[in-house]
């Protein structure tokens, strides 16, 4: 990939590097680009500061978005040659009529190419009360009157359709 150009001076480039390397750490960054002999509250205000400069964060997006691609390129290029040797496997396991190989082969290839998917089961636990708790009053009223029950007095009774 080519050098990505930017009009930062050595230590901001320093600190984005840093910052794009090292778990994305702003003060730590910081330190290494620019020292460590201010106050922690003076160097995090300072990286958030920097966090904040067009030029940093323009530079910072270029970065992200060529890594991305690099990324895509490699899944790209890994999912080819899965896909190659899967067939080469499919082809050696008609040949030597392994049907269970073969099976598996295109079962995998269909997984691969997005065909299939597996079947995952989520569960969550919603606490129905604490959520309840946090509507408005305006919001349960206004849910009240478009359903069919209604209150009077803070008793609710059923409204019939007759």
């Amino acid at each position: 990939m080519p050098e990505i150009k930017h009009n930062l001076n050595s230590k901001q480039k320093h600190f984005c590097d840093v910052y794009l390397n090292n778990n994305r750490n702003a003060s730590d960054a910081y330190r290494q680009a620019f020292g460590s002999d201010k106050a922690e509250s003076v160097i995090n205000a300072s990286a958030s500061r920097l966090l904040r400069n067009v030029k940093v964060r323009d530079y910072i997006v270029k970065i992200q978005q060529q890594n991305a691609q690099i990324t895509q390129r490699k899944q790209d290029i890994d999912r080819d040659f899965l896909i190659t040797e899967y067939l080469d496997v499919l082809r050696l396991s008609k040949e030597t009529k392994q049907l269970s190989t073969a099976r598996q082969t295109l079962d995998s290839l269909a997984h691969l190419a997005g065909l299939w998917t597996d079947r995952r089961e989520v569960t969550t636990n919603i606490n129905v009360d604490a959520t309840l708790r946090q509507l408005e009053t305006a919001d349960l009223l206004q849910a009240l009157k478009s359903s069919n029950t209604n209150a009077i007095d803070g008793e609710f009774y059923e409204v019939n359709g007759d």
